[in-house]
């Protein structure tokens, strides 16, 4: 189900939810990938850059202090579980550019500048 932050244009859809009477509520978030390159061990908060920054937009949205990640690796069946937990630091500067890219890009008549992404070579 669909979540709005503290500000209107905040918008997520996570997983689920779990609540334990040690940990209280947090996110979970259930990936599957090919491999485990960029993943660290089980039981670690080392994941790929790209979920993280994920995980961390669901915390700042939701006010939620932790989030975990479920992944199975598909190559040699293999689960793990990562524990995330809040950073406001990274957390204020995630919140920071997309507040400063909605402003810019949304909010007004400019258009974003085309990158060197495949998205933007087949435009």
């Amino acid at each position: 189900m669909p979540i709005k932050g503290p500000e209107p244009w905040m918008l997520g859809s996570p997983d689920r939810y779990a609540t334990t009477e040690e940990d209280g509520r947090y996110g979970v978030e259930i990936k599957t990938a090919r491999s485990s390159d960029d993943w660290g061990p089980d039981g670690s908060s080392l994941i790929p850059v790209y979920y993280a920054t994920q995980v961390a937009w669901y915390m700042a949205c939701t006010n939620i202090d932790r989030w975990d990640v479920a992944v199975l690796f598909m190559l040699n069946d293999e689960f793990r579980h990562y524990t995330i937990h809040r950073d406001p630091i990274v957390e204020k500067k995630l919140v920071g550019s997309c507040r400063n890219w909605w402003n810019q890009y949304i909010l007004s008549d400019n258009i974003p500048p085309i990158d060197e992404s495949d998205a933007a070579a087949q435009h």
